[in-house]
């Protein structure tokens, strides 16, 4: 009990003097950063005690009363900041000399000149530098491209709006910048042009040439076309016609409204000359049924040849070509004709072909029918001027009678005779005549078999056709008017076979085998007998 007295006497007599010293007011306080460039804005952490207002001197001019307040430095130098911090029991100062040191900042400036439009490709801007305290620059120009030169020159590659930035650093890494307004770059335009044809084969064609445009509208075309001469026109469709023959490279300009321009090179249009061609021919007469034959020489490599005969009938074909005439009359031949380069003419003989008709001529033959040695009479009639060539159609004989003649056929056969008539110019026709049929047919003929053992039975055939009559002796004293008999031959032998053959008119033939048949008899092998022995008598 008494120590618990003496404890409470202690706490109530020590209390006041702990009160009292801890409610004395301390100062203090720390800061973000002491040193930078301007702007500089500082934030102050107040770690002041037992205090329950503040005053707070910055440097700049400027005060506050807030527990953590901050303020921005303009201007370059060294500021003394102050803290007054008041308590319960009284207040406290805190003084720090030159605590914050705010860097100079340079200053970015600079002039833009610019020269040509504000093209894609077609505009340089030059940048004069007016910036003081500084040692190095930044130059963005918008469009994703920097230079750190200090005086740069730049050309935009794109159309847009494009805003530049220069930012300038000193020696301690302070920064400004200046910005301008964007500034607008105008597109080119796309441009493309063709002509209707790319050659032709006529300096007399005019040329029509268009153009298109994309990206930018086109105000203004102006052409050159490569031959000395230009033009200049708001629309994009220009007719010309060239005056010479060559290859010509046609330049085109396209202008906008914006002055920005596009140029192309259309190359390669040519002007050619048609072929200048001859036909020769190997004879300005001829007669019917004869070829004519035709070439062309031209300036050009030909590359095709239509012909016209000039009577109904056209080829496609070669620069060479022959050709006969199905009737007689005068004829101007031309063809058409196409080069290499595509180019086209038509060329005529200079002179008509003259198709000569053939000479005719009548004629008749008698006694076309008959036996072997026939005699057959041949007449002709034709102009008197024209010789006359008989060929009796036995690849033996010929005559040039001029009207009428006989002829015999000694042999039986079929033949067909001509008559050719030749007229003074050289023209020629040729008759076929009637036939002439001097009742061939021979006795030939045939058998299955020509040997074999007696009796040997043999079936034969007569081979001759027109035949109405047989007769067969077989050389054995049988004989047969069968057409195709069948024989036996019963004896041993050899036979002589022949046929005679004729028919209504009379006319006969005769074919005889000789030792055509040949019978034999059967030929036995005996054996050869051992040789006996034996002792006399046996």
């Amino acid at each position: 009990m008494q120590n618990l007295i003496q404890y409470l006497f202690l706490f109530v007599t020590l209390i006041p003097k702990v009160l009292v010293s801890q409610s004395v007011s301390t100062a203090a306080f720390t800061t973000n950063v002491n040193s930078g460039c301007l702007p500089l804005v500082v934030n102050f952490t107040n770690t002041s005690t037992f205090s329950t207002s503040f005053e707070w001197d910055f440097g700049n001019g400027a005060q506050s009363t807030l527990e953590n307040p901050s303020t921005v430095y303009t201007q370059p130098g060294f500021y003394t900041v102050q803290l007054i911090s008041f308590g319960s029991s009284g207040s406290d100062t805190i003084i720090y000399n030159n605590l914050i040191e705010v860097l100079p900042s340079p200053t970015a400036d600079f002039q833009m000149t610019q020269s040509g439009p504000n093209c894609e490709d077609d505009n340089i801007f030059s940048f004069q530098n007016l910036s003081t305290n500084a040692i190095s620059y930044l130059w963005d120009f918008g469009d994703g491209n920097t230079s750190t030169a200090v005086n740069p020159s730049y050309t935009y590659s794109t159309s847009g709006s494009h805003v530049i930035n220069m930012i300038a650093t000193n020696n301690q890494g302070c920064t400004s910048n200046k910005m301008i307004p964007a500034i607008t770059i105008e597109p080119n335009p796309s441009i493309v042009a063709y002509p209707d044809v790319q050659s032709w084969c006529d300096p007399s064609h005019v040329f029509i040439f268009n153009a298109a445009a994309s990206n930018a509208t086109v105000t203004n075309w102006n052409w050159n076309f490569g031959d000395g001469n230009t033009s200049t026109t708001s629309l994009p469709t220009i007719n010309y016609q060239y005056q010479t023959l060559g290859t010509y490279n046609v330049q085109l300009s396209g202008v906008s409204s914006s002055g920005c321009s596009d140029t192309i090179l259309v190359t390669d249009i040519e002007i050619f000359s048609p072929p200048i061609s001859t036909i020769n021919i190997n004879s300005n007469s001829i007669c019917l049924n004869d070829s004519v034959h035709l070439d062309i020489t031209s300036s050009s490599i030909i590359q095709s040849v239509s012909w016209d005969f000039n009577n109904g009938i056209t080829s496609s074909g070669n620069d060479s070509i022959s050709y006969v005439y199905p009737s007689s009359g005068t004829y101007l031949i031309s063809a058409d004709i196409t080069d290499n380069n595509g180019c086209n003419s038509t060329v005529q003989l200079t002179q008509p072909l003259e198709v000569l008709p053939s000479p005719s001529a009548q004629f008749s033959v008698t006694n076309t029918v008959g036996c072997a040695p026939l005699t057959v009479q041949f007449n002709s009639s034709t102009n008197s001027n024209n010789n006359i060539n008989w060929d009796f159609g036995d690849n033996l004989n010929s005559s040039n009678s001029q009207t009428s003649t006989s002829y015999t056929y000694s042999s039986n056969g079929v033949y067909y005779p001509q008559l050719t008539v030749t007229d003074p110019i050289g023209c020629s026709s040729i008759y076929q005549l009637d036939t002439v049929n001097t009742n061939s047919f021979s006795a030939d003929f045939s058998s299955n078999t020509q040997s074999g053992c007696a009796p040997l039975t043999v079936d034969f055939t007569a081979l001759g056709l027109g035949a109405t009559n047989w007769f067969w002796d077989f050389g054995d004293g049988n004989t047969s008017n069968s057409a195709n008999p069948t024989h036996v031959f019963d004896s041993i032998g050899t036979y002589n076979v022949s046929l005679i053959t004729w028919n209504s008119n009379g006319c006969i033939d005769t074919t005889v085998f000789n030792t055509y048949i040949n019978a034999v008899g059967e030929n036995i092998q005996l054996p050869t007998a051992d040789t006996i022995y034996a002792c006399s008598p046996y």
